[in-house]
């Protein structure tokens, strides 16, 4: 078993890459903003439409480790965020994006218990729910990959953390996610779980600008292509348009074995 060690650099500027429409012009460019760093700063690949001005991606959060790296190219926001957790071990395993944690003990499947906050209304955004889940297996089938199950138990918690950060409850983070996976830990024994996060807004296809960043980035593509088997999607829509979307993948845990 290999602990990643943090190391205390300072990166090189680096850039994205973008697919620029006539008009949109580069304003700004910062290099990010290295606190610690165990990984490269992640940076996702934009097709900006004209109108669209800021691009702010967030890198996998390492414990506590924040890494921001900003470019401006107009005006509509675009943000990222992944968390990959994994249990069963005892230090930080498979590289700087997969942190630990000690989940609740799993029991055998019961049915979900009844929760009495506000369910998020989903019959505006199931049809977006389902096209991203249906484009992550399209894409996973490409490589090769099984494809993964939705479970309306791990897409309640998504669609509730999507309510939450639309409605200002909750920052744009995966503060929360524990508790998400210790919900669903209720039902579905689990081995690992990971968690991808975007919101958009001014773009015409926004699950397509959201699955294709997440592909473009290194962290959330990891938990794409993960040894996952079930997968929850939330998407919640603003009034002023801004699209929060939270896909939560969990790997089964068989007969007791994490």
């Amino acid at each position: 078993m290999q602990s990643a060690s943090i190391l205390h650099q300072e990166a090189e500027p680096l850039y994205t890459r973008s697919q620029v429409e006539p008009g949109n012009e580069i304003l700004e460019a910062l290099p990010p903003v290295v606190l610690q760093l165990e990984a490269e700063p992640l940076y996702t690949r934009s097709q900006v439409e004209p109108g669209n001005e800021i691009l702010e991606a967030l890198p996998p959060v390492v414990e506590d480790v924040k890494l921001i790296s900003r470019r401006c190219l107009g005006f509509f926001p675009f943000y990222f965020l992944v968390l990959a957790f994994t249990s069963g071990c005892d230090s930080v395993v498979s590289g700087a994006k997969d942190i630990l944690v000690t989940p609740a003990t799993p029991i055998a499947s019961v049915p979900a218990p009844k929760n009495t906050n506000k369910k998020p209304n989903t019959s505006r955004y199931a049809a977006l729910e389902a096209e991203i889940h249906a484009k992550i297996n399209q894409y996973r089938q490409s490589q090769n990959l099984p494809p993964l199950t939705l479970d309306p138990r791990i897409s309640e918690q998504a669609r509730i953390h999507s309510q939450a950060m639309a409605s200002r409850k909750a920052t744009f983070s995966h503060d929360g996610f524990e508790k998400r996976v210790d919900a669903i830990a209720k039902s579905i024994p689990y081995r690992s779980a990971g968690e991808n996060l975007a919101y958009n807004q001014g773009y015409r296809k926004p699950v397509d600008q959201a699955v294709e960043g997440w592909l473009n980035s290194p962290g959330h593509y990891k938990n794409i292509v993960g040894d996952f088997d079930l997968t929850g999607v939330g998407v919640v829509k603003t009034p002023q348009g801004r699209y929060y979307f939270t896909q939560i993948f969990i790997r089964r845990a068989k007969y007791g074995i994490f």
